[in-house]
């Protein structure tokens, strides 16, 4: 006696795939059908574009704004213009500032709409405007995601910056876009006293040391007393020209320091600053080495006396100048910002479009309308069959 194995149950799937009709897709009765409800397919969208189109009216429209602008400038500094007549130690003043910032970029721009959108001025708008009471929100987080959703801001591809401002009354629109530039203008203005005021006060610490190795050094000098058959044997000019150039050697040297935490040994700057270095040092080695020779006592220490002199006059003359110029520069305003045109209100309204609305509205009605007028008949169909 064989045991027949017991059926299985097939599951709601196998059984839904088995009794499946294959469908066949007959444009001819698609487009009778459609034919047949043709007057369906025409009003329904029209109805709901104009349901679409009237519920606008429910929205209070907003106002859009243009400000635009130049890219900002930035000044170039006193000390960056004057870096040939200044030595190697000028470099210092030009490669530390915002142009130096901005050269990397691909394109400068980007960093001022980053600067337009920071945190730091919409939190200066939303004070100055008291937009969390405007906008009737609590928290202020919501009050800086609001205004951005207002705002934008974007480069064109005349290069020129464009913000666009969206609120329901067109003067105050154009009165915040054009608050955008002002804060822009207080923002540069800061951060460029801010750098001024740091090399301003780097070049006071150097002005001081070299304030007082130049006393110490013409101290010495006086001690010493004036040996007329060294002068004679040694001219002074000499030995200035010595001294200087070492004062130009050791400004290189802290040139070259100073770039190396911003650039490579590669860079065009940096080759430049190390060519001029290994020039300096090498007539500073000939110089050292056609000086005199033999010189011991009071000699030795006259010309060592009118070295120091000279080299401290020299870094004491660049640090002076340097000082100075930084504080031309932290006196001055930042980046140079021009306007094109001024946000005036809009006439016009920008939002809603409704004609937009109805009309994408009508559209994804007729294509749902479709859509269910085919799956009907495709229904009505099976069950006849």
């Amino acid at each position: 006696m064989s045991l027949s194995p017991m059926p299985t149950q097939a599951s709601p799937v196998d059984r839904a795939l088995t009794n499946a009709v294959p469908v066949e897709i007959d444009l001819n009765q698609a487009v009778r059908t459609l034919s047949a409800h043709a007057r369906l397919l025409v009003l329904l969208p029209l109805l709901v574009g104009a349901l679409a189109v009237a519920a606008t009216f429910l929205v209070k429209p907003k106002f859009q704004s243009t400000v635009r602008m130049l890219p900002p400038q930035q000044a170039q500094s006193t000390a960056s213009a004057l870096v040939g007549s200044l030595g190697g130690l000028a470099g210092l003043a030009g490669g530390a500032g915002a142009v130096g910032a901005l050269a990397g970029l691909k394109n400068p721009s980007d960093q001022w709409i980053g600067i337009l959108g920071s945190r730091t001025i919409s939190d200066a708008l939303i004070k100055q405007y008291k937009l969390q009471d405007r906008y009737a929100l609590e928290f202020l987080y919501e009050t800086r995601d609001e205004l951005k959703d207002r705002s934008s801001i974007q480069v064109g591809k005349d290069g020129l910056i464009s913000i666009d401002v969206l609120d329901e009354d067109p003067a105050f629109a154009a009165q915040l876009a054009n608050a955008y530039v002002e804060q822009l203008r207080t923002m540069t203005k800061d951060l460029a006293v801010s750098e001024a005021a740091q090399r301003r006060v780097f070049f006071e610490q150097q002005l001081k040391l070299a304030r007082n190795g130049l006393v110490k050094a013409d101290g010495d000098l006086q001690s010493a007393g004036v040996n007329e058959g060294v002068i004679k044997s040694v001219p002074e000019a000499t030995v200035g020209a010595l001294a200087e150039l070492r004062a130009r050697a050791a400004a290189s040297e802290i040139r070259i320091s100073v770039l190396r935490g911003s650039l490579t040994d590669e860079s065009a700057e940096m080759r430049a600053a190390l060519r001029e270095q290994s020039e300096l040092s090498a007539q500073v080695a000939r110089l050292e080495k056609s000086g005199p020779s033999g010189l011991t006592g009071k000699a030795e220490q006259y010309i060592n006396s009118v070295r120091n002199v000279k080299y401290y006059e020299t870094l004491f003359e660049i640090m002076a100048r340097q000082y100075e110029l930084a504080r031309a520069d932290e006196a001055r305003d930042g980046a140079l910002i021009q306007v094109i045109d001024e946000a005036v209100p809009a006439e016009r309204k920008a939002t809603p479009k409704r004609g937009l609305i109805g009309a994408v509205a009508a559209a994804l009605a007729f294509v749902l309308t479709v859509f269910g007028v085919l799956l009907s008949h495709a229904r009505s169909v099976r069950i006849v069959s």
